[in-house]
């Protein structure tokens, strides 16, 4: 009989939930597996939702950034700034400049789901400071 876990995890002031099937552990006493394919669909539902609602602060560009497989360096590179401007961005001491945000959302939107791409454009122009309320996502896992 599968069992299943709710994998949870609070980026800004969203906390994103979805339940994944576990496997018994090889070995009496250990903790139930969860397999590697639905961490990374977990975070590939994360990131969509991000890229498609536009809502992301200093946490969701850390996550997307991570997510797209950048080191602060690589992404300070690309960008033609310092890693501690990335730090900062990512710590929430500076804003984050709009079209920078736009990049790192158009490159997660490009990993999962192509079709967002056709309204990153909208939602960068509606892109907005957090007003500071607390939502709760749960996401399918299909």
């Amino acid at each position: 009989m599968t069992q299943h876990t709710i994998l949870e995890r609070q980026i800004d002031d969203t906390v994103y939930r979805m339940e994944v099937p576990t496997e018994a552990p090889k070995r009496e006493g250990a903790n139930r597996v969860i397999k590697g394919a639905h961490w990374r669909g977990f975070e590939d539902r994360i990131a969509e939702h991000i890229v498609t609602t536009g809502v992301c602060g200093s946490e969701g560009f850390r996550f997307l950034r991570k997510f797209c497989g950048y080191s602060m360096v690589q992404l300070g590179t690309m960008l033609g700034v310092d890693r501690s401007t990335v730090h900062r961005w990512e710590a929430g001491e500076t804003p984050i400049p709009r079209s920078t945000m736009g990049l790192v959302m158009g490159m997660a939107a490009a990993r999962v789901a192509p079709k967002v791409l056709e309204r990153l454009g909208e939602l960068v122009e509606s892109l907005s400071s957090p007003d500071g309320r607390r939502v709760e996502v749960t996401l399918d896992a299909a």
